[in-house]
């Protein structure tokens, strides 16, 4: 004899079975449902062949360009060239040398200097000349605008798409990819 519990369940059971809804549903059949898979569109083979050809392309538009070794030499010239042009604006590079090359001598004078007033005077002297090299030095300010333009002349150089030319790019190779998922015309 059978309890009312297994009654009712197996009742349940037969009914479920029936209509398909506890062994029928499984979770691909239900995404099947959700997600028909039936192409609407197709596409010619060379259609096929040129969006792949963009979507490469784009990709590599995407990656930037790899520098040649001619192209890394002349990006550190032009490195070399700003500082250099950004610290002769300052002070000149052959006045600056004089100056290292008179505080060198003024330090080894000081070294051999025998009274506290010519020594007081040597010292002076050194000060002055540090003051005029420390005020021949970039600032802060200076160095950060630098960086900028080696920043900017990297990204030129390099051709990489700023952020936003990364999301129309981005967008393009999307609506392409889904382009792809059409069916071949024949």
């Amino acid at each position: 004899m059978l309890s009312t519990f297994t009654r009712s369940a197996a009742a349940v059971l037969a009914a479920s079975a029936i209509a398909g809804g506890l062994f029928g549903a499984t979770p691909a059949s239900a995404h099947r449902a959700a997600h028909p898979t039936k192409v609407t569109c197709t596409v010619t083979a060379d259609q096929r062949a040129a969006d792949l050809d963009r979507i490469k392309a784009l990709q590599e538009q995407l990656r930037g360009a790899k520098l040649t070794r001619a192209e890394k030499d002349a990006y550190r010239n032009a490195v070399a060239e700003l500082v250099r042009a950004a610290r002769d604006a300052k002070m000149p590079a052959a006045e600056r040398d004089a100056k290292l090359a008179e505080l060198r001598a003024l330090v080894t004078k000081l070294r051999t200097a025998t009274t506290a007033e010519e020594r007081t005077a040597i010292r002076a002297e050194i000060d002055a000349i540090k003051v005029q090299l420390d005020a021949a030095r970039l600032t802060r300010a200076e160095l950060a605008e630098l960086r900028a333009q080696i920043a900017a002349l990297r990204t030129a150089l390099e051709g990489k798409p700023t952020k936003a030319e990364r999301r129309v790019i981005a967008a393009e190779i999307k609506e392409l990819a889904k382009q792809l998922r059409c069916k071949v015309a024949v």
